[in-house]
């Protein structure tokens, strides 16, 4: 008899300071992880359960819920960032941090900026580099990008599933991912189809780090394995695999750094990190600290004092 994949403790992580790391629990509950300790640095208080996270660009944590408000932590607490819409919210991926609720798009810069004229439909994911250079990924496979002023089309793959999700590290390419696992390089003039090699067959890209300057990673699955893979050029090549996974686990996030350390993120509350060398190492939550990770939390934060959104 199948059994249902456990629910995710940790939805998210970030660079802390001086090389830790910080986990984020579903419950709200952040974590700094150094190579001496795990400690709890906040407890929850966001009032509905976090589906991801991200970094707000600086030292701070953006979080979002099913719906608005999004939340940002920054110096130990939460607070709600509102914005005036209602509707189904989600964070996107990229260096500059994004927000969709509904039809509306949003850039941070330490408070949310609407994009207008609103998207032609509700996004699936949501990808910036750059404050005016948004793509979003809407149903039926179609690319739109914000150029500042308005939302244009872009070319678009014809995958041989739906897609499902956009990908990027520090810096791009742009990767949109197919239900199928396929991966496409999309935002310039046509799209590019990546080659998965017979070693990487049945891959399920989960994250990405690095690109620009660096060699763009991406963390996923084969099966029960996690599996970490770099894009050559239009080619994807596969990396020492990583330790095992447990049963329902995935990565949640990826990580890298400069002196060529990466680290992958899992569900579970585990913290696999890869040194330059390409040894790994691995530290797990306390089943305290797990159970705390997604302990329900008592009310909503604060709303952040501020001017509301703008346009931009």
């Amino acid at each position: 008899m199948a059994h249902a994949a456990p629910a995710d403790r940790i939805v998210g992580a970030v660079r802390g300071r001086a090389g830790a790391v910080l986990l984020v629990g579903a419950g709200g509950a952040v974590f700094e992880v150094t190579a001496d300790a795990i400690r709890q640095v906040t407890t929850g208080g966001v009032a509905t359960t976090l589906p991801g996270a991200r970094s707000d660009g600086a030292d701070g944590v953006l979080a979002v819920g099913d719906k608005a408000p999004a939340y940002r932590w920054h110096h130990g607490s939460w607070s709600a960032t509102p914005v005036r819409r209602a509707g189904h919210a989600l964070l996107g991926v990229g260096k500059v941090p994004t927000l969709a609720v509904g039809r509306r798009g949003y850039v941070w810069s330490g408070e949310w900026t609407e994009l207008v004229p609103a998207l032609p439909a509700e996004p699936l994911a949501l990808e910036s580099s750059a404050p005016r250079a948004v793509i979003a990924l809407l149903p039926r496979n179609r690319l739109v990008r914000h150029d500042g002023r308005v939302w244009r089309a872009l070319a678009a793959p014809r995958p041989r599933s739906d897609l499902t999700t956009l990908l990027v590290g520090d810096a791009g390419p742009v990767l949109a991912v197919g239900a199928d696992g396929s991966l496409t390089i999309v935002g310039g003039k046509r799209p590019t189809s990546v080659l998965v090699p017979a070693t990487l067959a049945g891959f399920r890209a989960q994250a990405a780090a690095g690109g620009g300057k660096r060699p763009l990673y991406l963390v996923g699955s084969t099966g029960g394995t996690t599996r970490l893979a770099r894009l050559d050029g239009t080619r994807l090549v596969a990396v020492s695999p990583a330790p095992p996974l447990t049963p329902g686990d995935r990565a949640v996030a990826l990580l890298s750094y400069s002196e060529g350390r990466l680290v992958i993120a899992l569900a579970q509350g585990t913290l696999l990190t890869r040194d330059a060398a390409g040894a790994w190492t691995a530290a797990q939550l306390p089943e305290a600290a797990a159970a705390a990770a997604v302990a329900p939390p008592a009310a909503n934060p604060p709303a952040s004092v501020g001017p509301a959104p703008r346009a931009p």
